[in-house]
């Protein structure tokens, strides 16, 4: 990594335009940044789940400028980097993860990924609970779920299932119970262990707050 006086990095940054490899040049750093977060997102929470949380710290300033080149260029890389990152924003920085997310959720042509949109609609989901949002929260439940389940992806309908009993949750409503029991079920018909032990996990903590 380079240490750059301001003055020196606006000079080459003025030079790459004159160049006119800007755009080339930016475009393959976003390419790269969603690879990383691809990565990422499974690592958060494996055994080296330090280390990629270490290592996103260090790439902050380069996820960002992932994300306003792809808010200008490539939506759908903006979608899957900003929701691939839920953990992160969970665990490090509510609000920052806040405003990428709705920035690129209210572009319209995020319409047209549906399944970068659900992705990103889920993180935003988990986000607005940890926050207390809940007026939004429900509709963006609700759309993670239908959006999951139009796809026929069950993996994800998974997780549409947890955030909308999330919001129920949050807002007293007990049918919150049925969702993380479909999420159970579907988890084990899925045959993944570690969704099932996360819908359990949701059990039992929404049986003990309710107590």
């Amino acid at each position: 990594r380079y240490r750059l006086l301001e003055t020196i990095r606006e000079f080459a940054r003025e030079k790459l335009v004159d160049s006119g490899e800007e755009e080339n040049i930016r475009t393959q750093h976003l390419t790269y940044i969603l690879q990383l977060c691809q990565q990422a997102e499974p690592a958060l929470r494996g055994h080296t789940q330090l280390e990629w949380y270490a290592r996103l710290t260090q790439e902050r300033d380069n996820i960002r400028a992932a994300l306003g080149w792809a808010e200008k260029t490539n939506v759908e890389a903006g979608l899957w980097i900003s929701g691939n990152l839920w953990r992160f924003w969970e665990d490090v920085d509510l609000r920052e993860g806040e405003t990428w997310l709705q920035k690129l959720l209210e572009k319209p042509e995020s319409h047209h990924h549906l399944r970068a949109r659900a992705k990103a609609l889920y993180a935003y989901g988990i986000i607005l609970y940890l926050a207390e949002q809940y007026a939004a929260l429900g509709e963006v439940a609700k759309e993670c779920l239908t959006i999951y389940r139009t796809l026929g992806d069950q993996h994800g309908e998974f997780d549409g299932l947890i955030v909308l009993a999330r919001f129920r949750f949050a807002t007293n409503d007990l049918t919150y119970m049925e969702l993380e029991q479909q999420a159970l079920i579907l988890s084990k018909a899925l045959g993944d262990t570690w969704k099932q032990a996360f819908a359990l996990g949701h059990l039992g903590w929404g049986t003990m707050e309710k107590d």
